[in-house]
């Protein structure tokens, strides 16, 4: 039986891959790193609410087989440039390495189609940022996922999303050849890939997965 430890499990990939982990019969504890309750009601969910921008003081210790991590917001939620950056890139990094230093070997990080160092697009760079430093962190193996547009049911509703995901439904059919990694995916289909990634028998060291082969 195996254990994972997930952050940030009440998002929507997060909330989604928890589920799914909730149902798969190899996983038989599933610890959330949160920053307020999910309130998860399944006996195989250990939550534990932390503060990410203190958590070498709350760090849970846990034996776990792979780790996930789902930490991201807006810069309409986060109030500013700083603070997301905090959020998308320093807590990432950070639970990256309290994972790294409990001798956990898979760790799998959502990321964004676009990521670059590169770019002079601030979210962009941000997640850019963010896989340069998980890559040097030194697991075993460290996976990241670069979905485009998130398909899915989120609890807040989001004008500007709902009108995307109406348009990615219809005409998504013409994002074809090198235009296909930015058709829309729906949060299913992630939470299905990272689960499946982390029961692999083996991975490479590093592996950069876009949209499309998700």
């Amino acid at each position: 039986m195996k254990k994972a430890l997930v952050a940030g499990g009440t998002g929507l990939i997060g909330n989604t891959l928890v589920e799914q982990l909730i149902a798969h019969p190899e996983y038989d504890e599933i610890h959330c790193l949160v920053r307020k309750s999910g309130n998860w009601s399944n006996e195989k969910v250990k939550e534990h609410v932390v503060d990410f921008g203190q958590i070498a003081d709350n760090f849970p210790k846990v034996d776990a087989d792979c780790a996930f991590c789902c930490l991201g917001t807006t810069l309409k939620t986060a109030g500013s440039k700083d603070r997301q950056y905090q959020i998308d890139h320093d807590y990432v990094v950070d639970f990256a390495q309290y994972c790294f230093t409990m001798g956990i070997k898979r760790f799998i990080v959502i990321s964004s189609i676009g990521a670059s160092v590169e770019t002079r697009n601030f979210y962009l760079r941000t997640k850019g940022d963010m896989e340069r430093d998980c890559l040097a962190v030194g697991f075993e193996s460290t996976i990241i996922l670069r979905p485009s547009f998130l398909m899915g049911n989120r609890k807040e509703f989001r004008l500007g999303e709902k009108f995307a995901g109406i348009f990615m439904k219809g005409l998504g059919f013409l994002f074809i050849g090198k235009w296909r990694k930015y058709r829309g995916i729906h949060v299913n289909r992630i939470a299905e890939r990272m689960i499946a990634l982390s029961l692999a028998k083996q991975l490479p060291h590093t592996e950069i997965i876009a949209s499309d082969k998700i």
